[in-house]
């Protein structure tokens, strides 16, 4: 569907195909009809450029802790890891 990015010029321009709420007085886009063009035509509502989006920012990301295996130390010298049973010894 066609659209243009327009705005109110003065009072309360309602839109019928959205349950006839208000244009926003910043401007809206909305679709290419005969009582958008009529508006346009008689001066209630006037096409304009729509804002530039806003610079997206990079989401800021925090360090998580991973979980790492412990070593402990066994009786016989050798390292197991935590958790982990040991390997009999003969």
């Amino acid at each position: 569907m066609l659209t243009k990015f327009v705005k109110p010029t003065r009072g309360i321009v309602l839109m019928p195909e959205r349950g006839y709420r208000e244009l926003k007085a910043e401007g809206e886009n909305v679709p290419v009809n005969p009582y958008y063009m009529s508006l346009l035509r008689f001066g209630d509502i006037v096409e304009v450029t729509p804002p530039a989006p806003a610079k997206a920012v990079a989401p800021v990301t925090t360090a998580v802790p991973t979980a790492t295996a412990t070593v402990v130390p066994t009786a016989s010298g050798a390292a197991a890891s935590q958790g982990a049973q040991a390997a009999p010894t003969a």
